[in-house]
Parts: C-alpha cells; structure tokens; sequence
C-alpha cells in the first residue's frame, strides 16, 4: 500500500491527503469510547463521540475506516462505521489486571490495523485513585513495540484530554491532563502511513 499523509487539524480532527484507500482510525479506550453510561445499558444505542467524528470526516470527504474488534451504536441513525476498540472499565495499565489498554493494544492492532488512533484513557484509572502518565507511556510503548514487530509506519496518535468531571476528582483529572500535555505535537506535524 502506498503512504497516505495524516494530518492532526488543531480540531484534533485527522485529515487526509493522498491515499487511494480509506484511512484506517481507531477509536481506543474506555466506555467513553464506547459510549456507556449507567443508563444506557443496550449496546445498540452506545455511540461516544464516533457516530459524529465519522460523519463530520465524511462530509468533509474524507475517506475513513473506523476500526476495531467491538461494534456499537447500529441503532442510532444517521447509519455509521461502528468498529472501536472502547472497553468499559478498562484502565490505562495495570500490570495485575488483565482488563487495561496497554496488556492488550498490541493484539487489538494487529488484528485490525490503524494508521490514526484516537487515545481517550485515565478516566477509571483516576476513579481508582491510580492515574499516573507513565501508564499511558506503557500504551504508547506498546504502539510503538507493534509498528517495530510488524514492520509499519507507526499510527499517528491522537491523545485526548481526559473529560471534565464533577464529582470530586476534578483536580486528579486536571493532574492527568497537564501530565500529559507535555506529549502533545504541533497540530501541523504530519506523519506518513503506509
């Protein structure tokens, strides 16, 4: 496959140029992702953010693949791409446990590819009283470890600030979040995907 260039707007929005198939994004974390809440309990209806982020790009003419082994949302129209890779309940990393982003990413990528992957985690590491960067440095090092062993441009990652909350641990998400934002790049710097 020939290299796509992937662009990060300042909207966070990827944008594409050059490719002559679609761009292969990921949505990946928690039940944000997902588009869980405790009152929403049938998966048909969970969407999160993807159902517009896919229809913004594709009004915009932008050629994408959501993907991912889980699907959500197939009962709320307008009709969308619904593969993700958002699991409720997950945390950034925790070694003993086997339900976190970082023990599993590297598999999740090589069953489905990504060139773009949209990083929203930490939201149940700081409801545990656990949040720590170097935990979404481990998922970071297993993209990294992924692109190595398969031999590919490594998928450009877009970090997501943790949402807002206000249910007492609002200064623990803000600590999340300027731990963080050291990480960020430019939003002209473009990578190349193959």
């Amino acid at each position: 496959m020939e290299d796509c260039n992937v662009a990060v707007t300042f909207t966070g929005l990827p944008v594409v140029a050059g490719c002559d198939r679609p761009v292969r994004i990921m949505p990946l974390g928690d039940s944000i992702t997902t588009g869980s809440s405790s009152l929403l309990t049938d998966n048909n209806y969970k969407i999160g953010y993807r159902q517009k982020l896919y229809l913004d790009l594709i009004s915009a003419g932008d050629s994408v693949d959501f993907v991912g082994s889980l699907q959500s949302g197939a009962s709320v129209p307008p009709s969308f791409d619904l593969d993700h890779e958002g699991h409720p309940g997950y945390y950034a990393y925790e070694p003993a446990n086997a339900t976190n982003v970082a023990n599993n990413v590297f598999n999740w990528l090589g069953q489905n590819p990504a060139d773009v992957i949209l990083l929203h985690i930490g939201t149940n590491d700081i409801s545990n009283g656990s949040a720590a960067a170097s935990d979404v440095a481990v998922i970071l090092d297993e993209i990294k470890r992924y692109a190595q062993s398969y031999g590919v441009t490594p998928p450009t990652v877009v970090l997501a600030r943790i949402i807002t909350r206000f249910d007492g641990l609002e200064t623990q998400t803000t600590t999340l979040t300027m731990q963080l934002w050291p990480w960020r790049r430019p939003a002209s710097q473009t990578a190349k995907t193959s």
